[in-house]
């Protein structure tokens, strides 16, 4: 079985702000956004869950941590 990375508030709290770097503001997408470009483009997020991961986009999107 594969192991799976289980995404945190921080680890999509640091990927927006090389996000934003690269001029991408991620508090402005929806969280399926989020996790879809995510999933797709950050190496840090390969293996994630894609419900786990919008479940934490969203917990970021409102100030929470997971």
């Amino acid at each position: 079985m594969i192991g799976r990375t289980i995404a945190t508030t921080q680890m999509i709290a640091d990927a927006a702000a090389r996000a934003l770097d690269n001029g991408h503001d991620l508090k402005t997408w929806t969280a399926h956004r989020i996790a879809h470009d995510l999933m797709r483009y950050d190496a840090d997020f390969e293996g994630c869950d894609y419900t786990q991961l919008v479940a934490v986009a969203q917990l970021w999107k409102r100030g929470l941590s997971s």
